[in-house]
């Protein structure tokens, strides 16, 4: 929902870009999609690429190539500019960080695993997608599908006879951490 999260002013300039890999989704073809928030529907704008896709992920190649489909954030900036100067890109990534949270909160239900990246090649993007100065790619997420066994309550199904993994996640960072941070 469009105000299931804030944005500055109520422009809601950070769109949202796709990626899906080859085979790795039934029903939809690999290649680039921008989704359109009117219509609640992908529009393919270019065809899959391996080569341009591992420039856009650079640093994260690895991560990338286990994920089904990845999820780019970018922000239309004029407007933004205009009302907010040299506030607009923080504004905007505030946005982008909302979107993320609010989708890694809720892919557990839908059996989805995301997992945010950094080190994004934005000009190897703004390539592939034909972006121009109009636009800042802010934030990616890798995504797949989950066990069921995570799905419930995003925790792995109990070893026989041992602690789940939040138990045992906890357990962990109570080492290095105050516990009323866990």
């Amino acid at each position: 929902a469009k105000y299931a999260y804030p944005s500055a002013g109520s422009l809601y300039p950070v769109e949202t870009w796709v990626l899906v890999k080859e085979h790795r989704i039934s029903g939809l073809d690999a290649g680039w999609y921008r989704y359109d928030p009117s219509g609640h529907d992908l529009e393919q704008i270019a065809a899959y690429d391996e080569e341009s896709a591992a420039r856009v992920f650079a640093d994260n190649a690895e991560l990338s190539g286990e994920s089904a489909f990845a999820l780019f954030m970018v922000a239309s900036m004029p407007h933004m500019n205009e009302l907010y100067g040299d506030k607009a890109e923080s504004f905007s990534m505030l946005e982008a960080g909302y979107m993320g949270q609010l989708l890694m909160a809720n892919a557990p239900a839908l059996e989805l695993g995301l997992c945010p990246l950094g080190g994004i090649d934005p000009h190897a993007l703004s390539q592939i997608l034909g972006l121009d100065n109009d636009y800042l790619p802010l934030h990616a997420l890798c995504g797949g599908g989950i066990e069921p066994a995570w799905s419930e309550s995003w925790q792995a199904v109990r070893p026989e006879g041992g602690r789940a993994v939040h138990e045992r996640l906890g357990a962990f960072l109570f080492r290095p951490l105050p516990a009323y941070i866990i």
